[in-house]
């Protein structure tokens, strides 16, 4: 995303404001009370609810839209990375299942997921 829109200049411009009611001490605290009231306003709400922690940059020292940026992509790319281990984890609890040989426990446990979601799977097969 190149440019910001109005609304998120605007936005921005708001959390500047809160920015400077906040002590600049480093107490984390307020910073979250600060986030948490932007979110109540609905400043930025979507935005900052992805990741709250992460956004206490907007509030404490300066905020960089690079940098934000830059972060976003790497959450991200950690979202995917998950998604993509928990598709390689069903497809082999899939497998497992099918072969008939390990008890739901055993294929849960051997692949670090839940026996429920195991049996959501096998669930799956029957249909």
């Amino acid at each position: 995303t190149g440019g910001r829109s109005e609304r998120t200049k605007a936005a921005l411009r708001r959390t500047q404001k809160k920015r400077n009611s906040v002590s600049k001490k480093g107490d984390i605290k307020s910073y979250d009370a600060a986030i948490n009231e932007c979110i109540r306003r609905g400043y930025l709400g979507e935005y900052l609810v992805q990741a709250a922690k992460g956004r206490r940059n907007m509030f404490f020292g300066e905020y960089s839209y690079e940098e934000d940026i830059k972060e976003q992509r790497k959450e991200s790319f950690e979202a995917g990375e998950k998604q993509g281990a928990q598709k390689k984890a069903d497809e082999t609890a899939i497998a497992l299942i099918k072969l008939q040989k390990l008890a739901f426990e055993d294929i849960a446990t051997s692949i670090g997921i839940s026996i429920e979601r195991v049996k959501e799977l096998a669930a799956s097969l029957e249909k």
